[in-house]
């Protein structure tokens, strides 16, 4: 089975939290909202994922080392 994230979207009703953060990685006790959407899927029996990035695309980087 395979998943889109969509994580594009700049987040502009949750500024200023999200001038330097996207909304995708904001934390949540230790765990982004990203990396909590992926282990939801993954728990689920969802073996490809992908992420749809925009607004500081850059930054969603260390998902691709951190979670396969």
């Amino acid at each position: 089975m395979r998943a889109i994230i969509l994580a594009a979207g700049m987040g502009t009703r949750l500024q200023p939290i999200t001038l330097n953060t996207p909304k995708s990685l904001i934390k949540i006790e230790e765990e982004t909202l990203i990396e909590r959407q992926i282990r939801f899927l993954r728990e689920r029996g969802v073996e490809e994922i992908i992420v749809i990035t925009g607004y500081l695309a850059e930054k969603f980087e260390f998902l691709k080392k951190n979670i396969k």
